[in-house]
């Protein structure tokens, strides 16, 4: 009886949704893309729900999720949760951000 239940379940790969890179190319850069979108778009809009972000950014959710977590983890946005609504706002004014990353404005 085991044996037939083994044989229909189907295997893990297949339960699973596909990455949209390809096997052996790495994560970092297409992440980094991601929250590069993510910031510009808090560059225009301020304060935006992840719903929002999941819906205007041609990535997939799953990476648009990634790109928010190692934002908040940076330190450059925050996260707050308001009802079923995830509120994303960066946490200083993103526009000065280029010029303390390079050691001060000219």
């Amino acid at each position: 009886m085991e044996a037939i239940r083994e044989a229909l379940r189907p295997p893990v790969e297949e339960t699973r949704e596909r990455p949209s890179w390809p096997a052996g190319q790495s994560l970092m850069t297409p992440l980094g893309v991601v929250e590069g979108e993510i910031l510009e778009h808090l560059d225009r809009h301020h304060t935006v729900t992840l719903r929002r972000l999941n819906r205007e950014l041609a990535a997939p959710a799953y990476m648009v999720m990634m790109a928010v977590g190692a934002l908040i983890r940076a330190g450059l946005v925050r996260g707050a949760q308001h009802d079923l609504e995830v509120i994303v706002q960066p946490r200083k004014p993103l526009r000065g951000l280029c010029r303390e990353n390079l050691g001060g404005g000219r």
